[in-house]
């Protein structure tokens, strides 16, 4: 827009004292753009402003435009007639470009030049240059913050398993149980296994024998070493109070009536190799049991060579695989209620570390995480966890300075936990401390690419107007609440309106009516590319599903063309 300052000559003649008819007729200014746009929180004008040869600007005289929108000053034009030899022939054409703060009191308001003009140490004031441009289209400040925090993780397993293995060894044609076997400390294992109740799913019981001598004596040894084994441990689940494992179907009986696979995994180096091979190569080979035992006792020089091989093989072996029985959900909710009310006893005394853990993860109030979290915080001092999460809660409550200080205490803890850096990045976005906000964030993305950190940094990006990285970290975190819907906003803010109109749809396919914003972006798509129908369609669904929108659209010049139209009237009504 130009507008252009003629000043009569008898006009010129009252407001600057001049006597003579050659006096200065004003300036020609344009601004643009129009609107002005809010981009990073500030404002670029570009003024144009031109002085026409034989303007009445004489010599010794100093032109002075001062820009305002509202009382907020955008700077000055200063022309010196000193600096143009050649102002009476050539006049004054520039360019100067300004990038000032935008601040909310500018809305509403248009950029007004206001002008003096001074020569021989006098300043004359000339009528103001209104109307330029209007201020601000701020659609960049649509984006949607969520402001995606990361609680601190536990360890805590609702089932945790437990294996116990244990082993019987027998002498030679032995199959009872020998007296100084229930003293071995894997035996005594078991005992200590059943003490704790743990919930068992099976166990796996196998009787071996050492693959020399007669074939049926060691299918008579292996099967019977597994039955005693059997019997004892039946007694033993009797005397724990394991009387619903009585079955037939707990027990898996097992067994290997002569190990060779035992003897051939234990020849390790003792032999030359061909003599090594040639056992491996029977052992494999599906002989006769009797006629397998000849050639390998002859290969070693007879069963006396290999009694020490062979009498780790008589054994029987018991395998109980099971779960730690734990306190029910419902169990560490009311110890944790109970604690919150004041009528609970020290939580360390009954927690572990990890189980208080998740007792706080399942409040789903802020008020009854901060009573545990304070707590374990007293219990454990050096634990980064609690400090995260008093944090993230009193960010969510609100409270940004203690919020940021105990995620400060958390960070010097633990400063290469990607949840501790990304609630940290939205301290620092909350403050609006952009750069440590990105540093921070792109640290906990380069740990972990979290959607929630990328979605935070997205939100930076978008508010330093780099568009186009926001649009990448937004994709990343496609799946979360609003991250298709800034993508498409600041597709928009780079102009690509096809782009932006093809995430708010795939937010809109994403969250339903749940979002009025992906809608009202389809309308500003609509009103810049001239579409009436897009505009007032989508801008009378995101009235319907917030109607603090009606308001929002009635002062945003991003409609400024349509505020008389049908399809904007019917919109907001």
């Amino acid at each position: 827009m130009i507008k252009v300052l003629k000043i009569s000559a008898a006009a010129a003649i009252v407001s600057l004292g001049f006597s003579s008819c050659k006096v200065f007729q004003g300036a020609e200014v344009a601004c643009s753009p129009d609107p002005i746009e809010v981009h990073a929180d500030s404002i670029t004008i570009k003024i144009s402003a031109d002085v026409p040869p034989k303007s009445g600007m004489r010599k010794g005289g100093t032109y002075v435009g001062e820009g305002k929108i509202g009382e907020v000053s955008q700077g000055k034009i200063v022309f010196s007639s000193d600096r143009y030899p050649n102002l009476r022939k050539m006049g004054i054409d520039t360019q100067l470009v300004f990038k000032r703060p935008y601040f909310e009191r500018m809305d509403g308001n248009q950029l007004v030049i206001k002008q003096t003009y001074g020569r021989k140490g006098k300043t004359y004031e000339l009528p103001d240059l209104e109307n330029l441009c209007n201020c601000c289209i701020t659609t960049s400040y649509n984006v949607y913050e969520g402001s995606y925090l990361i609680f601190s993780e536990h360890s805590y397993q609702k089932k945790v398993k437990v294996e116990r293995n244990a082993k019987f060894n027998f002498p030679k044609n032995v199959f009872a149980i020998q007296e100084d076997q229930y003293s071995k400390s894997d035996i005594t294992a078991i005992g200590e296994y059943l003490k704790k109740k743990y919930i068992t799913d099976k166990v796996v019981i196998e009787g071996f024998a050492s693959p020399e001598g007669p074939y049926a004596r060691n299918v008579m040894l292996s099967v019977n070493r597994s039955k005693e084994v059997r019997m004892w441990l039946t007694e033993q689940l009797k005397a724990a109070g394991y009387n619903n494992y009585l079955d037939s179907t707990f027990f898996d009986i097992r067994v290997t009536n002569e190990d060779w696979e035992g003897f051939k995994n234990s020849i390790g180096d003792k032999y030359p190799p061909d003599v090594t091979n040639q056992i491996i190569s029977l052992v494999s080979a599906g002989l006769e049991p009797d006629d397998l035992e000849r050639q390998i006792m002859a290969l070693v020089g007879g069963k006396d060579k290999v009694e020490y091989i062979l009498a780790p093989l008589r054994r029987a072996t018991i395998r109980m695989a099971g779960y730690e029985v734990r306190r029910t959900d419902e169990e560490i909710d009311k110890i944790a209620s109970d604690f919150i009310r004041g009528n609970g006893a020290d939580l360390k005394d009954t927690f572990g570390k990890e189980e208080w853990m998740y007792a706080i993860s399942r409040r789903q109030k802020n008020s009854g995480k901060r009573a545990l979290l304070e707590a374990f915080r007293d219990a454990y001092p050096s634990d980064p966890r609690p400090f995260n999460d008093l944090g993230v809660v009193a960010l969510l409550s609100g409270d940004l300075d203690a919020g940021a200080n105990y995620l400060d205490k958390a960070y010097k803890l633990r400063k290469n936990d990607y949840g501790v850096l990304n609630n940290v990045g939205v301290a620092y976005l909350k403050q609006g401390k952009y750069q440590d906000a990105k540093a921070i964030l792109e640290s906990s993305v380069s740990l972990n690419s979290n959607p929630e950190a990328n979605f935070n940094l997205g939100v930076v990006l978008e508010k330093m107007a780099r568009y186009n990285q926001a649009v990448e970290k937004f994709n990343v975190a496609g799946e979360l609440y609003g991250a298709s819907y800034n993508a498409g906003l600041s597709k928009l803010l780079m102009g690509d309106l096809n782009g932006a109109k093809n995430s708010f749809n795939e937010s809109i396919r994403k969250n339903g009516d749940k979002m009025a914003e992906p809608y009202y972006g389809l309308a500003v798509v609509g009103a810049r590319s001239k579409d009436a129908s897009l505009m007032g369609s989508n801008l009378k669904k995101a009235c319907t599903i917030n109607s603090e929108y009606k308001d929002k659209a009635r002062k945003d010049l991003e409609f400024r063309n349509y505020y008389t139209s049908a399809e904007f009237k019917t919109a907001i009504q």
